[in-house]
């Protein structure tokens, strides 16, 4: 970075380790460190923002020649200073490498990590270009995605439906449905609390719906089931004819990936329990997808755990247990994590109907854990939920008390 010779650096450093301000780094040889995070905090305090940006650009070079062919190696650092020597010439450099670490992350399942190499990339993505809107609709509905996963599910929505806007504005309607459709994931519960609903996404809905009065197509019908989706708690009314629209137009166009999604946005339409023999129409369904070999393989499982709900209500346990064994087959914590938190949710359930009380407080711990990594807002009460239940059947009543505290 400095472009000095190696002894003046080393006579340079000197004084800075005489004086416990720079330690050498034991783990790679040649290597110093600052001895305290705040000794470097006040050493770039010092610095005016442009020869803080000229200093980072200066870090980007010298790491792209000293890892010249193991550029991988550093890609999270030559992002960081990238972006942050941008003003000094390096944005392109930074939103290459945002990108390629965003890639990184994503791989490895690191959502967090993706969230802030994307949020850097669409702060230094380059102007201009008849494909930068088309980009940026890719990298909005990226970010949200990634920031449902990792729990911000307000952030989650406002980065998807902000890339839906932009795609509208663009007149990519499939984008639009595309970036929409991530506000709902393939799951047996609804995405949004009970008081949650986005008035912009709401409004973006109608007006493609308003837009496409023709015969169906799949825009169109997609377009139904996420509008249904959005309003299941708002206007369930609405929610089941919109829904049962989409299911109906679903099974004409022969594609088994948005039946898939319109089957789920029905099943949460319909959760009264007085509807259990369409939803057990519909998880027959689902199930029937699953064996043709039509769905992915995160989805194989929930389309086997779709039939429960209405065998129980009907007192049909041998469908019930037949169903858990089928999910516990096809159902893995890091490979399909959703359905793995609804595989725990049920096992608990049918414990503390069972009475094996211990079981169901091991599951509950493990849903609690599982739920954290997919459905964090309601991650505490699904825990507690089961963990009360379990403690009031043991007659342990101040600690079900205690344990009910996060549903008040």
């Amino acid at each position: 970075v400095a472009d000095l010779d190696r002894a003046p650096v080393l006579d340079g450093l000197g004084p800075a380790v005489d004086a416990g301000l720079v330690d050498v780094d034991d783990a790679a040889a040649g290597r110093y460190g600052f001895s305290h995070a705040l000794v470097a905090e006040t050493l770039v305090a010092e610095q005016n923002p442009t020869r803080l940006a000229q200093l980072h650009a200066q870090i980007v070079r010298a790491l792209e020649e000293l890892r010249a062919g193991r550029i991988a190696e550093v890609l999270e650092e030559l992002a960081h200073h990238a972006c942050e020597g941008a003003a000094a010439g390096t944005a392109l450099e930074a939103f290459r490498y945002s990108l390629a670490a965003a890639e990184v992350a994503h791989r490895a399942q690191s959502s967090g990590d993706e969230v802030e190499h994307l949020r850097r990339a669409l702060a230094v993505q380059p102007q201009g270009g008849d494909d930068r809107a088309a980009e940026r609709v890719v990298l909005l509905t990226r970010m949200g995605a990634a920031l449902r996963d990792v729990g911000d599910l307000l952030g989650g929505r406002d980065a998807l439906v902000d890339a839906a806007l932009l795609a509208e504005a663009r007149g990519d309607d499939r984008s639009v449905v595309g970036a929409l459709a991530l506000l709902s994931p393939i799951d047996l519960w609804a995405a949004i609390d009970w008081s949650l609903s986005d008035a912009r996404a709401v409004a973006l809905l109608e007006r493609m719906l308003a837009a496409a009065p023709g015969p169906p197509t799949p825009v169109s019908t997609a377009s139904k089931a996420n509008l249904s989706a959005e309003i299941v708690y708002s206007d369930p009314t609405r929610a089941d004819e919109l829904s049962a629209q989409a299911v109906r137009e679903a099974e004409v166009h022969g594609d088994p990936a948005l039946l898939e999604r319109v089957l789920i946005m029905r099943f949460w339409a319909i959760s009264s329990p007085y509807a259990w023999e369409e939803r057990a129409a519909i998880g027959a369904r689902l199930v029937q997808l699953a064996e043709a070999g039509s769905l992915p393989e995160s989805s194989i499982p929930l389309a086997h755990m779709s039939v429960i709900s209405a065998a129980f209500e009907r007192g049909h346990m041998d469908v019930v247990d037949a169903a858990v064994a089928a999910a516990r087959a096809t159902a893995h914590p890091a490979r399909t994590p959703r359905a793995w938190m609804h595989l725990l949710w049920t096992e608990a359930a049918l414990a503390v109907v069972r009475g094996d009380l211990g079981r169901a407080e091991v599951l509950a711990a493990q849903l609690g854990t599982a739920a954290w990594r997919v459905r964090r807002f309601t991650a505490e009460f699904s825990h507690a939920t089961v963990l009360s239940q379990v403690l009031a059947e043991q007659r342990r009543t101040e600690e079900a008390l205690r344990a009910f505290d996060p549903l008040n």
